[in-house]
């Protein structure tokens, strides 16, 4: 990733090329593939806003023809698919990066790390949209071409396919191979990158959360605690990884009846995202839907209310009224104002989270058919 790059000078509306140093007029390949680097190192500074408009206000002006051109068209693209990526909308993000892959597909002779960069993306937007299938898919032919290739740090670029595989599959309930994928990323960073390194903790992250979904709640803690440690010492401030491990080895610690403990790892969870991505973020939101789970777990409900409340309209704002994370938090509200009796409030949030894991999910998936089981019950509950 190339250096800093000056912040955005207004967010009042688009970022031209000539503000990000780039002359309109001497645009050429050359200086749209820099114009990408600068909006990707936007986005990598937290920047998502900036860099999408960035990459949009250069799009109309990508017209050249060769081989150069059609890679700086394919990384643009590329590029574009993961800004959109990062506001949640998934649909436009795939039209993009399916376009980065066709581009690079046309370039000659084709790039195999270029095709599975993109490939990679379009498992990551199929995850998000709960197509655990698809995105397994997606990862198998990116993790193929990475082992096929012999460039300089396949073996990292090998290790990141598996935990993106091996989270596909676990998400599929395919436990046996997940782990199987995920010890062996595991094992590749460390060799790598050593035991300090963000890569090796991520990957010990995506292991530790297969062992947690197979109730082995100490083999989890094993491995989160010094991810933890490694990710404290090695990374700044606000790094997302950070949070996201606080918030993981809060889940576990609550598994084993060590309430208050979790309830402190989510605070700082809370702390680290509220500061780093603003008070209304969907990452956020999940935060206080973690600390929510804690204080439930010790009689405060009145407070992890409250939570489960703001989080479902921090995301319905950030995500959209129709997002598969919204139906969580709906359903999430639903089951404690079932827990209280209050069988008439919950019912609507239902019908809602039923109605877009039908349209998302489809009627087969294992979280719609929980919604399909706790309506049946509101609804007998008010019969």
């Amino acid at each position: 990733m190339p250096g800093s790059v000056p912040p955005v000078a207004s967010r009042d509306g688009p970022q031209s090329p000539v503000d990000a140093g780039i002359s309109v007029g001497t645009l050429d390949a050359g200086s749209l593939t820099r114009l990408v680097d600068a909006a990707n190192q936007r986005r990598a500074e937290g920047d998502a806003a900036g860099a999408l408009r960035l990459l949009q206000a250069a799009a109309p002006l990508a017209v050249g023809d060769g081989r150069d051109w059609r890679h700086a068209r394919a990384a643009l693209a590329n590029a574009l698919g993961l800004a959109l990526f990062d506001r949640g909308e998934l649909a436009a993000a795939t039209r993009h990066l399916r376009s980065a892959l066709s581009g690079w597909r046309r370039v000659r002779p084709a790039d195999p790390g270029h095709l599975a960069a993109a490939l990679n993306n379009l498992g990551l937007v199929a995850e998000a949209q709960s197509r655990p299938a698809r995105a397994a898919r997606l990862h198998r032919l990116a993790l193929t071409l990475r082992e096929r290739a012999a460039a300089p740090h396949s073996s990292t670029q090998v290790a990141q396919s598996l935990v993106n595989l091996g989270s596909a599959l676990r998400a599929l309930g395919r436990h046996d191979e997940a782990g199987d994928r995920l010890r062996r990323a595991h094992a590749l960073f460390r060799k790598a990158r050593g035991d300090g390194h963000r890569s090796t903790a991520n990957a010990a992250r995506h292991l530790a959360l297969l062992r947690a979904d197979q109730g082995r709640w100490r083999d989890a803690e094993a491995l989160l605690r010094p991810a933890l440690t490694a990710v404290e010492t090695m990374l700044p401030a606000g790094d997302w990884l950070h949070a996201a491990l606080l918030n993981d080895l809060g889940a576990v610690l609550e598994n084993l009846g060590q309430a208050a403990a979790a309830e402190g790892l989510h605070r700082r969870a809370l702390a680290i995202r509220e500061a780093s991505l603003g008070p209304g973020h969907a990452d956020v939101a999940r935060s206080r839907e973690a600390l929510a789970v804690a204080l439930s777990a010790q009689g405060r409900h009145g407070a992890a209310e409250d939570l489960l409340r703001q989080a479902l309209a921090d995301k319905q704002a950030a995500l959209g009224a129709d997002h598969p994370s919204v139906a969580i938090s709906l359903y999430n509200l639903a089951v404690k104002l079932c827990e209280r009796r209050d069988w008439a409030a919950a019912l609507p949030l239902l019908r809602r989270c039923l109605a877009i894991r039908w349209q998302r999910l489809g009627t087969d998936h294992a979280l719609t058919r929980d919604a399909v089981e706790l309506l049946a019950r509101v609804e007998r509950q008010m019969a």
